[in-house]
């Protein structure tokens, strides 16, 4: 799983009638959120200090336009606003990605060192 291609992935699968997968994909981020504080960047053990850029609204709000009519459309949304309403202020507006000084949010992983090559 990479953040950034499971973000455009999700706008692919909305676009060839696959609200069904791309639902899955933003609940599997909701997932990672409530269990591990973020959508990670990868899940490879050195991207675990890394978030992906904060793209899960744009996704939850494109599903959501989907999936409004069915029956659960309404709770998809609410568990996932939910969802990034938490990370929004536990990840963006927290340190080390809020710089105080300017109030503005800044990518900034928590990882020490160069990722390992392979």
């Amino acid at each position: 799983m990479y953040g950034w291609d499971s973000y455009m992935e999700t706008i692919g699968l909305l676009v060839n009638e696959r609200s069904d997968l791309a639902k899955r994909m933003v609940l599997n981020f909701c997932f990672c959120i409530k269990h591990y504080g973020k959508v990670f960047n990868a899940n490879r053990t050195y991207c675990l200090g890394r978030t992906q850029p904060p793209f899960l609204t744009d996704m939850v709000l494109r599903v959501y336009e989907k999936i409004k009519h069915e029956p659960d459309g309404l709770t998809f949304l609410r568990e996932a606003l939910l969802a990034t309403i938490k990370e929004y202020y536990t990840v963006w507006m927290a340190s080390p990605r809020l710089d105080p000084l300017i109030d503005l949010s800044r990518y900034c992983p928590e990882g020490i060192g160069v990722p390992p090559c392979d």
